[in-house]
């Protein structure tokens, strides 16, 4: 699979790995944060447990360029700055997760010259939900062909059915989270 870096922009799609020499080195999504919402009372032992709900975290993602001299790379990060910082939050999907998407609202981009054509540029993204999401739908059509993840014990002999003939059918949940329906 080739790597690539994609973003989702609306309705737009695009993704930025086909510019020429642009490569995807790797991304890295740093450990969520949580926000303990428990009620500490005066006079009573212990805490009265609350919702957790998580803070926003960083996705990093890590560029190499090669370039032609430094006029090419300067118009290069010019370029490859806009393409990250926008002005309304966005998804970001990669090739180490390619069923994964990150709502990431800012940017901070940062170059390392390597010499004086090529660059190392890491992107440090805000994912401000909190958390990542599935790319695809449960109502869309699984194929084990395509890019979904399951990381919950789907059986790998499954095949799926879309028309029910009974009254209870399976749920797989994609998720590490749980869900009610």
């Amino acid at each position: 699979m080739q790597s690539f870096v994609k973003i989702i922009d609306g309705y737009k799609e695009e993704v930025i790995t086909d510019f020429n020499q642009l490569i995807f080195l790797d991304a890295r999504a740093e450990s969520p944060n949580t926000n303990d919402n428990s009620v500490t009372i005066n006079g009573v032992d212990g805490i009265l447990p609350g919702a957790i709900s998580f803070a926003p975290f960083s996705l990093v993602l890590r560029f190499g360029y090669d370039g032609i001299d430094v006029i090419d790379l300067n118009l290069f990060e010019h370029w490859f700055r806009s393409v990250f910082n926008r002005r309304h939050p966005y998804y970001v999907i990669t090739s180490q997760m390619p069923g994964v998407k990150y709502a990431v609202n800012t940017a901070n981009v940062t170059s390392n010259l390597k010499d004086g054509s090529s660059t190392e540029i890491e992107v440090s993204l805000n994912v401000y939900k909190g958390y990542s999401e599935s790319v695809n739908w449960t109502d869309s059509e699984f194929l084990f062909d395509s890019n979904w993840m399951f990381e919950n014990g789907i059986p790998l002999d499954f095949t799926p059915k879309y028309t029910h003939t009974s009254n209870q059918f399976t749920i797989w949940n994609g998720s590490t989270d749980t869900i009610n329906p």
